[in-house]
């Protein structure tokens, strides 16, 4: 998951340069998951299917890991791609 998670940053960092920053959090090995509470909750509770993507430390991507899904949340937010 590491690795596809290198993939996706390499693929936003050509879209949108430095505006983004992509972590990958192992939330089974990693002390970090505790700064998402509320994707603690949603797995717990089983709302949410692994891999979780966040953006801007909501959950907004559940189940998979889809570049354009990201890019369109990210510009949703008014990132807009580099030239």
């Amino acid at each position: 998951m590491a690795d596809q998670a290198a993939a996706v940053e390499t693929e936003l960092k050509r879209s949108f340069g430095d505006q983004i920053e992509v972590r990958y959090i192992d939330i089974f090995m990693s002390a970090e998951i505790n700064s998402y509470p509320n994707v603690i909750a949603a797995v717990m509770a089983g709302q949410a299917p692994l891999p979780i993507t966040c953006i801007d430390g909501q959950p907004k991507i559940a189940g998979g890991i889809s570049v354009p899904m990201i890019k369109k949340e990210l510009e949703s937010l008014g990132l807009k791609p580099s030239s």
